[in-house]
C-alpha cells in the first residue's frame, strides 16, 4: 500500500465545512466541531452508528473529590469501524443533571474520529487566524515557549486551587488552539492526579516527574 493509499480516509474527512465549526470564548478562542455533522461524515462512510462504525466494551469510572462526592467520570471503551479498531478514553467534570454521560460518549467517538483524520484541518489551527486565535505576536516559537513555561509551572503544583490559577492565567496569554489543547491535557492530567491522591492517599502527590516534550504542531 502507498503513502497515498493510506491517507485515502484521512484526505477524504479532513476538510472541515466552516458552517459547522463553532467560535468559542473561553479565555483562549477555540473552534468547535458541530457532533451532528460529524456522525453525518461517518455514517456517510461507514454506515449507521452502532452498525458501521462506534463505540463498546464501554467501561465507565468516576474521580471523587476529597468530600467523597463525584468530580470526574471517566470513560474507557473500544472504537470500531470497518477497516479496524482502537481503544480510547477520556473523562468529563461531574455536575448533576448536566447529562454528563451522554456528553462524555459524544466526545469519546468525535475524539476517537479525530484519530481517523476526520477534521484534521481544525486540529492543525486553519481556523485560529488573528481573529479566533493567537495574538498577531505570537508566532509559533513563542506559543511553544509560553505552553512550555505553563506545563512546567502546572507539573509542581500539588493544590487544585493553585493549579485553577495557572489555568485562568494561560488563558489569557492568547495561545492558538493547538497550545491551548497541550496546557489543558496537562491540567486535566495533573487536576487527575491531585485529586486521586486526596482520596485515595495521604494528601501527598506521589508523581514522579517525566519531562514532558511539547511537540510543534505539525
Amino acid at each position: 500500500m502507498t503513502d497515498n493509499e493510506h491517507l485515502k480516509l484521512w484526505n477524504t474527512v479532513c476538510t472541515t465545512d466552516e458552517k459547522y465549526v463553532e467560535k468559542m470564548e473561553f479565555g483562549a478562542r477555540l473552534s468547535a466541531i458541530d457532533a451532528t455533522y460529524q456522525k453525518h461524515r461517518a455514517t456517510s462512510l461507514f454506515g449507521p452508528y452502532g452498525k458501521g462504525w462506534g463505540l463498546r466494551n464501554l467501561r465507565w469510572g468516576e474521580i471523587k473529590s476529597s468530600d467523597g462526592l463525584p468530580a470526574e467520570i471517566t470513560l474507557e471503551a473500544t472504537f470500531w469501524w470497518p477497516d479496524g479498531e482502537f481503544e480510547i478514553s477520556s473523562e468529563i467534570e461531574w455536575k448533576r443533571g448536566a447529562d454528563c454521560r451522554k456528553k462524555l460518549q459524544t466526545e469519546l467517538w468525535k475524539k476517537a474520529l479525530s484519530y481517523l483524520g476526520f477534521s484534521a484541518d481544525v486540529y492543525l489551527g486553519k481556523f485560529d487566524d488573528e481573529k479566533y486565535g493567537a495574538k498577531p505576536h505570537e508566532g509559533k516559537d513563542a506559543g511553544r515557549e509560553t505552553c512550555a513555561k505553563i506545563i512546567e509551572a502546572m507539573e509542581a503544583v500539588s493544590d487544585i486551587e493553585t493549579l485553577n490559577r495557572y489555568m485562568e492565567a494561560a488563558k489569557t496569554r492568547g495561545l492558538n488552539r493547538y497550545w491551548m489543547s497541550q496546557v489543558t491535557e496537562e491540567y486535566n492530567r495533573r487536576s487527575s492526579h491531585i485529586q486521586q491522591s486526596a482520596v485515595f492517599g495521604n494528601g501527598k502527590i506521589d508523581d514522579p516527574k517525566e519531562p514532558r516534550f511539547v511537540p510543534d504542531p505539525q
